[in-house]
């Protein structure tokens, strides 16, 4: 487990009573109300201060005056049909509610929010609206906090806006609840920076940059990312997650024909599961892009206790290194149960990883694809690995170091090269297979002219190694490419 401290997951609870759409209803056009006076009063519409909603006036005043009109605690409406124009509104120092249905709130300032926050206690709930125009719709930075704070619900709410919809950065816990983002005029997605605790429940994306860029800081404070359900399609990421403890991913999520559907760096903890459902399209002018990869942070931090099982990874691609799943330097976990298809180049395709386990999984390249080998262990790793009971549908299985067994298909394959030194007349190579290959089994290849010379041949095996021998001493560095391979069903 990591170092990093853990933020545990707190649940929080929130109701939205259907008093609030009769409240929309009522105020939907309606200008002169009275401000909230306490707990349970009518909400207040902005047109009341001012508000215009005519998509051309600037409307940051009035609704700033309508949020210092209210209680803490109050409501403010945005009146159907409305397209307010705003700058920036501070929503800090309340709790306040807002109630959009119908309306469309225009994110007049690049690089800002058309609503801030920067505090913590005082709950944001928007319910409704469409976000759009340049700027960010939510843009909500304060400092980190270890209390739990319910902080935010977002509810039913669009984004169309030219940037994030939401950027979190210091943000405790919230929800976005059937929000929808859709990248038509360049959205973003959601960004999420030293924020704990952040669920994505049934929302949907569209040809955004981003699902969620969680571009965590490797501390305490960047925890707990959930996506729970929800489709997005033709997004060029979907999830990134980076320096994060706690990843989940689940409830039949759906990230489909994106350039990159799940990019995992150095998160602690992250977890794929219940019937999820990721592929990844070709890219412009060809290129590699696995559904899932997973790979060490840019600070060399690995990814940790990666738990992925029963979902399909798919790569439409038809480029040469079309894998469905990559993965490396993973420190500890499974892949188990899936359905790994599509793929050109492999189905699974892991390096440098150590106490991983592959089991169990149905692989089935596409349809004219030239591949030949389902799962591979391509680069170092040792033999607390293990592939096994996968079926590969007659197609290889190839490991370094890896445990194999019971896998139908090519049950068990490695490969290397092994480098004598000079005036070397034998060298030990460790073979990693979970059995004892015969010498026969072992094909040996001299990749440069010193070890043809030399003749190399098989003098011995055991359980773990094999040595091979030279005729004659070599002069200078010798290279061997070595195969083993034992076909079984």
């Amino acid at each position: 487990m990591s170092k990093r401290r853990r933020i545990l997951f707190g649940g929080f609870a929130t109701a939205i009573g259907a008093s609030l759409l009769r409240w929309q209803t009522s105020l939907a056009g309606t200008e002169e109300r009275s401000p909230s006076r306490g707990p349970g009063e009518e909400p207040t519409s902005v047109r009341r201060f001012g508000a215009r909603g005519d998509g051309v006036a600037d409307d940051t005043p009035a609704v700033v005056a309508a949020v210092a009109g209210i209680r803490d605690g109050g409501t403010l409406v945005f009146p159907a049909g409305g397209r307010y124009r705003l700058t920036e509104v501070d929503l800090s120092g309340k709790a306040v509610t807002l109630i959009a249905y119908g309306a469309e709130i225009i994110c007049a300032t690049e690089g800002k929010g058309a609503l801030r926050k920067s505090d913590h206690g005082k709950k944001l709930t928007i319910c409704g609206g469409r976000f759009t125009g340049r700027g960010i719709g939510v843009r909500w930075v304060t400092g980190t906090s270890t209390t739990q704070y319910d902080d935010f619900l977002l509810d039913g709410v669009q984004f169309m806006n030219a940037d994030y919809g939401v950027y979190l950065d210091g943000v405790r816990e919230g929800a976005l609840v059937g929000c929808s983002f859709d990248g038509a005029f360049g959205n973003k997605g959601v960004y999420r920076v030293r924020t704990v605790n952040t669920q994505f429940i049934g929302c949907n994306w569209k040809n955004t940059a981003y699902m969620v860029n969680d571009d965590g800081d490797y501390g305490p404070y960047s925890a707990g990312l959930v996506i729970n359900g929800g489709v997005a399609i033709g997004c060029a990421i979907g999830v990134y997650s980076q320096g994060t403890d706690l990843v989940t991913i689940t409830g039949g999520a759906v990230i489909d024909y994106c350039d990159a559907p799940v990019v995992l760096r150095g998160v602690d903890g992250a977890e794929i599961n219940g019937g999820c459902y990721l592929s990844s399209r070709q890219l412009r002018g060809g290129g590699s892009n696995p559904a899932l990869d997973v790979s060490l942070a840019s600070n060399g931090d690995p990814t940790r206790n990666l738990k992925i099982g029963f979902i399909s990874a798919l790569n439409h691609s038809n480029g040469a290194g079309a894998d469905c799943i990559r993965l490396r330097g993973v420190a500890s976990g499974f892949l188990v149960h899936c359905t790994i298809s599509f793929f050109r180049r492999f189905g699974v395709d892991f390096a440098g990883c150590t106490r991983f386990q592959v089991n169990e999984n149905t692989l089935a390249r596409g349809a004219g694809s030239p591949a030949t080998t389902a799962i591979i262990e391509s680069a170092d790793g040792d033999s607390s690995n293990s592939v096994s009971r996968n079926d590969t549908g007659g197609l290889r299985i190839s490991t370094l170091f890896a445990r194999v067994e019971s896998n139908l298909g090519f049950a068990t394959e490695g490969s290397g090269e092994a480098i004598a030194a000079a005036d070397a007349s034998a060298i030990t190579v460790k073979h990693g297979l979970s059995y004892t290959p015969a010498k026969s089994e072992i094909v040996l290849t001299a990749t440069n002219r010193e070890a043809a010379n030399a003749r190399p041949y098989i003098a011995a095996v055991s359980p773990t190694t094999f040595t091979i021998g030279f005729a004659s001493a070599t002069t200078a560095s010798a290279g061997v490419a070595w195969q083993v391979k034992k076909k079984t069903f």
